[in-house]
């Protein structure tokens, strides 16, 4: 009789629960604290160069929408100290604008101290500093097409070789197989008569690169947004490292391996950029920052060194 009674009262709560309002639930208001603005760049540098791509705008809050201004900032580039690039520009939003900075001649791959520094009307200066790391060693490159299968069993280019690393220092490194083409055309052609006997043309050729996926069995090898596969010298020992990959040469043109030997900061903004491209969408993904170096403001100033070893 005891029990009976029991389930009855139980049943009886359930009932009542179930009418109106959950009783077991709440809602909570979290108000977002105020977000101050400042200044925001970003700029990947890497050697042969011949021109700085850069973004710059104004941070906003989660909940903000953009906004109208007439500010001017003044962004400039220097090298060991040296003005390179000093160029004012004009932003119509806060979300700032894409520019484009010609420089008088190429990045140089030796070894010198680069900074940013961005100048916004009100705000403290935003800068960084990067120094330019030596260009990577490769040695005993092996190239077999279609000679691999990859995670899905599908027929795949394979890539070995010897990166060599100086167990000195602690250095990052990225691996972009990426598929070359090459475009022949003639221009600025001469005649004998206009319209009449053509007599020589200037050829020009074009080279274009897409990417190729790739893929690894060495587990050290991560995805880094912008460097293919990248890797930190804590993960290996000694002053070799083998590195072994695939690409997807679905195109059959020609296969261009590019070694990048990564600044720290480079290294650290490629995860993490990849990371959060990896969660967005994703309600079950935990929330991902984006690697900043910048002082007084938020982004990225990131240098790299690099050399092409054509696969054949």
């Amino acid at each position: 009789m005891k029990i009976l009674s029991f389930f009855t009262f139980a049943l009886l709560l359930i009932t009542i629960s179930s009418c109106g309002d959950d009783p077991f639930s709440t809602t909570v208001e979290i108000d977002f604290p105020e977000h101050e603005p400042l200044p925001v760049f970003t700029l990947d540098v890497r050697a042969g160069d011949t021109s700085l791509y850069s973004r710059v705008a104004l941070s906003r809050g989660l909940l903000e929408d953009p906004m109208p201004i007439s500010d001017r900032p003044r962004v400039t580039f220097l090298r060991d100290g040296e003005v390179v690039v000093s160029s004012e520009i004009e932003l119509s939003s806060t979300d700032g604008d894409n520019f484009e900075y010609r420089l008088p001649t190429a990045i140089p791959g030796t070894k010198s101290t680069y900074r940013v520094e961005v100048d916004f009307p009100g705000y403290e200066q935003a800068s960084a500093e990067q120094t330019m790391p030596t260009a990577p060693v490769v040695r005993d490159v092996q190239y077999e097409r279609d000679g691999a299968l990859d995670l899905e069993g599908f027929r795949v280019d394979e890539i070995e070789f010897t990166l060599e690393d100086d167990p000195n220092t602690e250095d990052y490194y990225g691996f972009r197989p990426v598929i070359t083409y090459r475009d022949t055309f003639f221009n600025n052609c001469r005649f004998t008569d206009p319209g009449e006997t053509m007599v020589e043309c200037d050829t020009v050729t074009q080279v274009f690169f897409s990417e190729s996926f790739v893929q690894s069995p060495d587990p050290t090898l991560r995805n880094g947004e912008g460097f293919g596969l990248v890797v930190s010298d804590a993960a290996f020992t000694g002053g070799t490292f083998r590195v072994r990959m695939t690409a997807d040469n679905f195109n059959s043109g020609t296969l261009t391996l590019l070694v990048y030997h990564l600044t720290e900061d480079a290294y650290r903004y490629a995860l993490s950029q990849d990371a959060y491209f990896e969660a967005d969408g994703n309600p079950f993904a935990e929330p991902v920052s984006v690697h900043n170096n910048v002082e007084g403001g938020y982004g990225y100033f990131i240098l790299s060194n690099q050399i092409e070893v054509e696969l054949e």
